[in-house]
């Protein structure tokens, strides 16, 4: 094999694997976003969703503390009720997903609602056809949390509370 074919060849299967991320989604169905009942005396509501973060066909892992919430598909949310205090929030995908772990600390109050963003990035590199991900989790204002969450489909988390 030349030095042509060698070079070729992972170029090729580079460009084939970047296609098929650029066009995959997780696949699932669930109703559109809706509102979950308040949380209960004590208690706070947080909604967790991912409104457009590669890579796409995969679902990060997102668990408090070390309680496992949800895979959490691409436009996909779910929610879970907290006791108040600080967490911290993970998010893992698979391995195979080349993305960052990410884990971040977020304090909530009793009877507050909180939405909490997974957000992330993907870069092709040029010159050595490296690819970069990033990860991010954010805590958004709720008025901005409605509207991006509204086109998220609902992901039945594995706990609806956490004590």
């Amino acid at each position: 094999m030349g030095l042509i074919g060698r070079c070729v060849k992972p170029f090729i299967a580079v460009a084939l694997l970047a296609l098929l991320q650029a066009c995959a989604t997780t696949r699932h169905e669930g109703p559109l976003f809706t509102e979950a009942p308040a949380p209960a005396a004590g208690e706070a509501l947080v909604y967790v969703y991912r409104g457009h973060a590669p890579p796409y066909y995969f679902s990060p892992a997102i668990s408090f503390d070390a309680v496992k919430v949800v895979d959490l598909a691409n436009k996909g949310y779910a929610h879970v009720y907290v006791k108040p205090g600080e967490y911290t929030i993970r998010s893992e995908w698979p391995a195979i997903a080349a993305a960052p772990k990410l884990a971040a600390q977020f304090a909530f109050a009793g009877g507050q609602t909180y939405f909490l963003r997974l957000g992330g990035g993907m870069e092709f590199g040029s010159k050595f056809q490296v690819t970069t991900t990033r990860s991010s989790l954010f805590n958004i204002p709720a008025a901005v949390g409605r509207q991006e969450i509204a086109e998220c489909m609902l992901v039945r988390p594995e706990v609806e509370r956490i004590q």
